[in-house]
This record gives C-alpha cells, sequence and structure tokens, in this order.
C-alpha cells in the first residue's frame, strides 16, 4: 500500500528559516521556499545542515562519533485537471559521520581501533501520478531511484534502488472498498570488502516482486468492519512469501472502539547469506592449553531462510468523556526460524592462528506478549497530559541442541517503558513542555561472554519553553536528558565502541513568511 506523508507543496507556502546550536548540537539550520504558478502548479524547495559534536565515551573519554551533513531538495505538484495529480520531488545530501571500529588483531591486546571520519551522500528521485476514475476510483503509480554511497573503515557500500509500484483503491457500494496492487523492485549493491568484513560475492543485484489486495467491508453500519488481505512476494533468496491479515473493528458506541487482528510477516535474508565478519580473537590458550590466538568469524549460509512471525493484537479505545482519551492494546507474537550461530570445529588459517567459524541458522523459536496503554487527558483549556506505558516479556528458545550459540534477542529489549508529557499554552504567546521517560534496563550478552554489558534503567527528563512575540517569529530554548550529566542507553555490536547520551541543551530561531 503506497501511504504519502509529506506535506504537499500547498501546504507549504512561504518562507521558513530555522537555526540554532547547543553544546551537542553545535549547529543546524534550515531553510524553505515554497511558491505556485497558478492553482494547478506549487512548488518547494529545502535545505538543512547538521552538526554534531563527539559522543562520551563509557569511562570517559571522547567517543569520536560526531557529524555533518548537509541535505537540500525539491518538490513539485502540478494538478492540470480536477481528476489527475503529479507529483515529482528529490533529495540529495553529503556529509561525514565519525566513527571508532574494534578490529580483530593477532597480537595484544587481541583488537585495534580503527578511527575514521566517512564520507557518506546520495539523492533519490520520485515521481508519482494519481489518477481519479469516472466512477470515483483511484489509480496511483509511483516510482522512485535512490543512492546511497558510504565509505568507512571495514567496509565501503555503493548501493542503487530503483522501485515501481501500482495501486487501485474502488469502493463498491457504500460498504465496501477494494484495494490492490503490484511492486518491483531492483537493487544493485557494490561492497568494497576487508580482512574484517567481506561479501561474497561483492557484487549482486537482486529483484522483488510484490502485490496485495485488501477488502474492508462495512458488516454492521457504523458499527461492525471487517479487513482482510494478503501480500505476496517473491524474492531472490527464499522464493515466494505470503503474508496474509485480517482485522476486526466494532464500535458498540461512538465513544468506545474494539478492534482485533491477526497477520503473518516475514524478514528475508539480508547479511546472513553471503558475509564473513570478524568478531573478535580469543587469546593463545583461550581455547585449550597450548592453543594459538583464534580468531571467531561469524559466517553466512546461503540456506538462511526467512525469519517467521505470527501477530495476534486485541485493543479497546474509549473517550469516557469529553476531555479524556485512552488506548488499551495487547498482543501475543509467535515467532519461527529466528537467526542463530552455530560454533564449528577451529580449522587453521595459518601455521600462526586458528579460525572458529560461527554459521548463520534459523535453530530459534520464541513468543513475546506483552501490553501498551495511552492517555490524552486536556486538564485545562491551557494545559495538557498525555501517558504511555509499555510491558514486554520475551520467551525464546533454541530448537536444536547443537546450536551453540543463539543470537541473544532478549536482552536487547526493555521489559517496560513509560513516558508522561506536559504541554502548556501560558499567557503572552509562552509554551512550556515537559517530557519524563522512564526505560527498563537491559542485559546485552556477547559471544563468549567477553563484552556482557548491563545497562541500568534510566529517567530522563526533556523540557522545552518557546515564545512567539509575533506570529510569525519563535524563540526557544529545548534540554534533553537533563537528568544526567551522561547516561547509557544501549551496548553496540562488538566492532562498535560503547558511548553514553550526555546533556543536551540548545537553543533555536524560527521565522516564516
Amino acid at each position: 500500500m503506497i501511504n504519502i506523508i509529506t506535506k504537499s507543496a500547498k501546504d507549504t507556502q512561504g518562507w521558513l528559516l530555522s537555526g540554532g546550536g547547543g553544546n551537542l548540537d553545535r549547529g543546524f539550520g534550515e531553510f524553505r521556499y515554497g511558491g505556485s504558478r497558478g492553482d494547478d502548479l506549487s512548488y518547494r524547495l529545502s535545505g538543512q545542515y547538521l552538526d554534531d559534536t563527539d559522543s562520551e565515551m563509557l569511562g570517559g573519554g571522547d567517543g569520536r562519533d560526531g557529524w555533518q551533513q548537509g541535505r537540500g531538495g525539491f518538490r513539485v505538484d502540478w494538478q492540470p485537471s480536477g481528476d489527475n495529480l503529479l507529483t515529482v520531488q528529490g533529495d540529495a545530501y553529503a556529509g561525514t559521520e565519525g566513527q571508532v571500529n574494534n578490529v580483530p588483531t593477532l597480537t595484544s591486546p587481541y583488537a585495534q581501533q580503527l578511527t575514521q571520519d566517512n564520507a557518506v551522500s546520495g539523492g533519490d528521485v520520485l515521481g508519482r501520478w494519481t489518477h481519479t476514475l469516472a466512477n470515483g476510483s483511484e489509480v496511483k503509480l509511483q516510482t522512485y531511484y535512490d543512492k546511497t554511497v558510504r565509505d568507512t573503515a571495514i567496509v565501503a557500500e555503493n548501493l542503487n534502488t530503483f522501485d515501481v509500484d501500482l495501486q487501485y483503491d474502488r469502493h463498491i457500494g457504500s460498504r465496501q472498498e477494494v484495494m490492490a496492487g503490484l511492486g518491483y523492485r531492483l537493487n544493485d549493491e557494490v561492497i568494497k570488502n576487508t580482512a574484517a568484513m567481506m561479501f561474497q560475492p561483492n557484487h549482486t543485484d537482486y529483484q522483488l516482486f510484490s502485490g496485495f489486495i485488501q477488502d474492508e467491508v462495512t458488516l454492521i453500519p457504523e458499527r461492525l468492519k471487517l479487513t482482510l488481505g494478503t501480500k505476496l512476494e517473491h524474492n531472490d533468496f527464499t522464493g515466494f512469501e505470503v503474508e496474509p491479515s485480517g482485522r476486526l473493528s466494532w464500535t458498540p458506541t461512538i465513544h468506545q472502539t474494539v478492534w482485533a487482528a491477526v497477520s503473518r510477516a516475514v524478514r528475508t535474508p539480508a547479511d546472513e547469506r553471503n558475509s564473513r565478519i570478524e568478531l573478535l580473537t580469543i587469546p593463545p590458550g583461550g581455547l585449550y592449553p597450548g592453543s594459538p590466538a583464534a580468531v571467531v568469524t561469524s559466517e553466512g549460509d546461503s540456506a538462511f531462510d526467512s525469519e517467521d512471525l505470527i501477530a495476534y493484537e486485541l485493543g479497546y479505545r474509549v473517550r469516557p468523556c469529553e476531555r479524556v482519551s485512552l488506548d488499551f492494546a495487547t498482543f501475543y507474537n509467535d515467532y519461527s526460524k529466528l537467526a542463530t550461530l552455530t560454533t564449528g570445529a577451529p580449522v587453521a588459517g595459518t601455521s600462526s592462528y586458528l579460525v572458529v567459524p560461527e554459521t548463520f541458522g534459523n535453530e530459534e523459536s520464541g513468543q513475546t506478549y506483552g501490553l501498551e496503554a495511552a492517555g490524552n487527558w486536556q486538564m485545562l483549556d491551557w494545559w495538557r497530559w498525555q501517558a504511555t506505558y509499555t510491558w514486554l516479556h520475551m520467551q525464546l528458545h533454541v530448537n536444536n541442541a547443537s546450536t551453540t550459540n543463539p543470537e541473544i534477542h532478549s536482552g536487547g529489549s526493555p521489559q517496560q517503558q513509560f513516558s508522561l508529557r506536559s504541554l502548556m499554552d501560558l499567557p503572552h504567546q509562552v509554551q512550556l513542555d515537559a517530557t519524563l521517560r522512564y526505560v527498563d534496563r537491559l542485559t546485552i550478552a556477547r559471544a563468549y561472554n567477553t563484552t556482557a554489558l548491563d545497562v541500568p534503567q534510566y529517567f530522563s527528563l526533556d523540557l522545552r519553553l518557546a515564545w512567539k512575540p509575533r506570529k510569525n517569529l519563535e524563540f526557544s530554548v529545548v534540554g534533553q536528558d537533563l537528568l544526567d550529566s551522561e547516561h547509557l542507553e544501549y551496548a553496540p555490536a562488538l566492532q562498535s565502541q560503547t558511548t553514553e547520551v550526555g546533556r543536551s541543551i540548545y537553543g533555536k530561531i524560527t521565522w516564516t513568511y
């Protein structure tokens, strides 16, 4: 289904200029100009620049991961007649991203840090035609081209993507809406291999054919609605994939809605089929007494299959009074064929070291279940509260006893999270917004327990104070993560360093005309 979320050029007429800076966001700026030619053509030009400073390393020190990027774009909407709309838009960007990679070595300390300002660039162009037929049906044809170029110390990528989608939407009577579509995507990717990370073959092009159909039927007007559909895909890795879904919505009163859904989704293989990545070095004597140094590698397997998910959802939405709305949802997800790594027997790399291969497989399954709640309370005409809460439980198991090193999924997601947000419109055109967040602890395990890391629970507070002395001029000050000078939120993969999120304060000026 084609889902367009960007604003049309007609909705962004005139000038917008904004800019600012702070201790972490060192400098940023944006411009946008929208114009028109007659009543049927609108256009927009825009540009952005961002400059972020380095993060703080866990335990102190400079993370050397600052980044800068410039971006420019355009959009043109032309409506030559009431039943035709043509859109063309494009973007281009270029910049650098600081990165430190930990690469295994065969000499003490058995790891080397590679620091580099990675060059990143790319661009895209999109065209879309929307045509309304005489019977009210709608046809959309969309195509785009995207180019991504990245050059890092351990791998370089040049990816070209071409995509085309066709969608048809028709209302049948007053109770039924049918949508159907076809799609095609071609990816052409060239990888520059290094000793730390390589792909075979390093030049691939792969295709994705897709189609979908969805039928939404109103069984009881303004009360009961049923939606059934399925997505069909054919990819070059696992062949055909079928992803059906069904959703039932019941509205017993105008203030209540109950809904239920079941669907199937898949994650098709990516690097698990053709990659070889050096993970870490086990020092001499670490495998067995007298053993030489050993390099642990993850090895792709051409037999790696798609990961499967069957998702069940149940929700309730209620508006008990004019100023309060509540949403509750619970879910149960059944996963199968999840990614695992099976450790093989050591093999000789050369006379001086061994290689311990860990091969990708689909030997893990599991279930996750939980609940989500959200509330919105307009306490006063000028003061609104928003709250969210999520609870997640995961239970995963290895299906094959020979799989000795399953991928660790459970520790990477917090069990509980909540947020509380206050939004106030104060006198004299002043706004004060505050957001308090809580995230539960994480326990992220790594191979051979060499870098297992506990990420403590944390609270975070963000504040925003804004003043609009004129309708088209705004001054604002924003503080993020104000409760700690820095705190840990996640532990990355073995090849990357661990950094903390620091306290950030910046000012911003926005002018529209």
